[in-house]
């Protein structure tokens, strides 16, 4: 990695760059490791306290690598149908992983513009989806697989998409790219995230009230299962991938439209109709008949968001800049956020099957639809607010005369 050269008797280390194909293979075939060996180990251990079954250890990892395939966004064909909810809680940690390889691949191969960052995230997205299409041919079962082109172009897209965000925080280039945006756009950015990230944190606040407040239910769950010791840490490893996707359905309760559970239902403030559900700890949480008439007011909640977005628009250099820039910059928080959420509802969604299971989670569109205007008219009201009182705190200070200047002994100047 390094050259090492003699001058004068002094030895001068020179930094020589990785090249981009070895940093490439190496980072996203240890995010690919890093990602599977949560549900390798969930399968494994499965598969021991299971010994009564005769299935080889094998199966079990066909059954992890196909649930890694799912955190990628690529479905599995069942006998059953089609089963699409993502774990989230391992496509976090995927995205994470890659991400972390987009930036330690760029660091060591020297990139530093937008065309070598571009580079290294083709390449990176390549491997992955090379690995992606290894799985799904690996994993595929008489009843359950994956088709060889969908994993790789799901795992190719989603690898890029993260190492992306990795290449963007490394030698400038992400600030690169954000000096070519206008200065609106650019300040709603970050606006948007905290509008986004706040409503996904009430979500999931919620989600885990209404599971605590289930508890009973829940443990009745487990109890049918009759699952034992490594049978019930199994499951609640199960559940705890797929928390991310309640905070999300959380989430979009509280933006107004809700969630599915089924084709034909509805969980929102304003109705709530749902049919038989899935024996799974979290579906436990889900309220039961009509919603109370306190659950509108929730929708405060995402307005709260998005005066915290229009607080972050002009808490700075209120003075500095026209009136105008600042209310455009919050007007465009309210996008950046919804289209945020849409995001997150896209991953929290999919089927559980055929028939009434074909239809699970929010829809993209709604809650980003809904939480762009509940966010725009908010950071509005924030944004205006904030710098209004800003500058009047600034004239009464311009306004105030100056204290009559004092000698060092604390009396004042003789006349």
């Amino acid at each position: 990695m390094t050259d090492v050269l003699e001058n004068r008797g002094t030895r001068v280390r020179r930094e020589r760059p990785v090249p981009v194909a070895l940093a490439a293979l190496t980072t996203a075939c240890w995010a690919a490791v890093v990602s599977a060996a949560p549900v390798v180990a969930i399968a494994l251990v499965a598969w021991i306290a299971d010994s009564r079954s005769g299935a080889p250890a094998f199966d079990a990892i066909r059954i992890a690598l196909d649930g890694w395939l799912l955190a990628h966004g690529a479905w599995l064909d069942t006998p059953a149908g089609p089963f699409g909810l993502a774990p989230l809680a391992l496509s976090i940690l995927a995205f994470r992983q890659l991400a972390r390889a987009g930036a330690n691949s760029a660091r060591a191969t020297g990139a530093a513009s937008t065309a070598t960052g571009a580079q290294v995230v083709a390449l990176i997205g390549v491997v992955y989806a090379g690995l992606g299409t290894l799985a799904a041919w690996v994993g595929s079962t008489g009843g359950v697989h994956t088709g060889v082109t969908s994993a790789g172009v799901c795992t190719g897209g989603f690898g890029a998409a993260a190492a992306a965000y990795g290449v963007l925080k490394v030698n400038g280039i992400g600030r690169q790219l954000l000096s070519r945006i206008p200065l609106p756009a650019r300040r709603a950015l970050p606006a948007g995230v905290i509008a986004a990230g706040s409503i996904l944190g009430a979500g999931a606040l919620l989600a885990g009230v209404r599971i605590a407040l289930a508890a009973e239910d829940t443990a009745l769950l487990f109890a049918a299962f009759s699952p034992g010791f490594v049978g019930s840490a199994s499951l609640l490893a199960l559940s705890l991938v797929y928390a991310p996707t309640a905070a999300i359905w959380g989430a979009a309760y509280l933006v107004g439209p809700g969630f599915a559970v089924g084709t034909g239902t509805t969980v929102s403030p304003m109705d709530v109709s749902v049919g038989p559900v899935p024996a799974f700890p979290l579906f436990a949480g889900l309220p039961g008949g009509s919603p109370p008439g306190w659950a509108t007011l929730l929708v405060a909640v995402p307005l709260a968001a998005g005066i915290l977005a229009g607080i972050a628009v002009a808490r700075r250099r209120v003075h500095a800049e026209p009136w105008t820039v600042t209310l455009l910059a919050a007007a465009l928080a309210g996008p950046v956020g919804g289209v945020l959420l849409a995001i997150a509802a896209v991953a929290a969604g999919g089927p559980l099957g055929q028939g009434r299971m074909a239809t699970m989670g929010p829809s993209a569109w709604q809650v980003g639809l809904a939480a762009t205007a509940e966010i725009t008219v908010a950071a509005l009201v924030g944004a205006g607010l904030t710098r209004a009182v800003a500058e009047a705190r600034g004239a009464e200070t311009r306004d105030d005369p100056a204290p009559p200047a004092h000698s060092g002994t604390g009396m004042p100047p003789l006349s």
